[in-house]
């Protein structure tokens, strides 16, 4: 088992922490049928004579490969890959969000203000306000709406 600590944003903290959580919770075991698995597998290198001790507030564990890199030599993340590990957290996070409030609110009619309480709740986030989200919600329904406009209009799209 590979262990990497680093840090990301709280609020994807909280998410990834209930997300693939596990009995001990003391750290994320992510499951090797998933696309982070394979992108923190491929981003990992060799650790470097200078670098020190893993920190970070979030502990992730991956499973042992049967084939490819060598765990015990393969087994740092720089600090452009743990940005890269993030962004793919971060949308993940996002997307999901987005699929549920639309879930929510068009196949069981809950308001926006009721899917975001939702889910925080469902994946206990405290340190993201419930404006944030629906801020977010909002921006991203706008952004949906004007490439429709665009598709729509363009008569060389068909």
């Amino acid at each position: 088992m590979i262990t990497l600590r680093f840090n990301i944003r709280p609020y994807l903290a909280e998410y990834m922490s209930i997300r693939y959580s596990w009995p001990e919770r003391s750290s994320v075991k992510i499951p090797p049928s998933t696309d982070l698995y394979y992108l923190m597998i491929d981003l990992l290198s060799r650790r470097p004579p200078t670098a020190g001790r893993d920190i970070g507030n979030i502990e992730f564990q991956l499973p042992h490969r049967s084939a490819g890199k060598r765990t015990e030599t393969f087994n740092h993340l720089s600090s452009r890959n743990q940005r890269k590990i993030e962004r793919a957290i971060y949308v993940m996070h996002w997307t999901e969000f987005h699929m549920f409030c639309e879930y929510q609110m068009h196949v069981r009619g809950e308001s926006l203000i009721m899917s975001v309480l939702l889910f925080k709740s469902k994946y206990n986030i405290e340190s993201l306000s419930q404006d944030a989200y629906i801020k977010n919600y909002q921006r991203w329904r706008e952004k949906q709406q004007v490439c429709r406009r665009i598709y729509k209009n363009n008569p060389h799209f068909y």
